[in-house]
């Protein structure tokens, strides 16, 4: 698992949406891919070098902020919040998230001279009182 503790020690009230990156291998490997659940069903998405938005309705801000950030045209797809897999020959990464219900989406960034695309959970935004803490987490396993 990879897990960030973020603490407000600014004195007041912060509001901000957590986004974390990785880079997981199989995507980028010959006959590899990525696997979202669409409304329970396996949604498989292949490599096409190109930035992408999936978005669970967790947040309304959510899409429009990252579609912005990363330039994304094509349409926003709609997904479960988890798991995520990223499979090739021989491989079958799984991806879980927590808090799960705090997931609003993830994005994707690829291009042409990268060894396999991006995968960046994106949790909803949260209003964090001074003093206080929250963690996320990305949790993998191999299956």
């Amino acid at each position: 698992a990879v897990a960030t503790t973020l603490m407000n020690g600014s004195g007041k009230t912060v509001s901000f949406g957590f986004r974390s990156n990785c880079v997981p291998a199989p995507p980028g490997l010959e006959g590899g891919f990525t696997q979202i659940a669409v409304n329970g069903k396996p949604l498989r998405i292949e490599r096409d070098h190109s930035r992408h938005v999936w978005t669970t309705g967790a947040d309304e801000g959510f899409e429009s902020a990252v579609r912005k950030l990363f330039e994304v045209v094509k349409p926003t797809g709609k997904i479960d919040a988890a798991p995520v897999w990223f499979i090739s020959p021989g491989i079958r990464l799984k991806m879980t998230f927590a808090p799960g219900k705090e997931l609003a989406g993830a994005a994707s960034w690829d291009s042409g001279n990268m060894q396999a695309p991006t995968f960046e959970p994106c949790f909803r935004q949260v209003s964090l009182d001074k003093g206080k803490e929250i963690t996320y987490s990305s949790i993998f396993s191999l299956e």
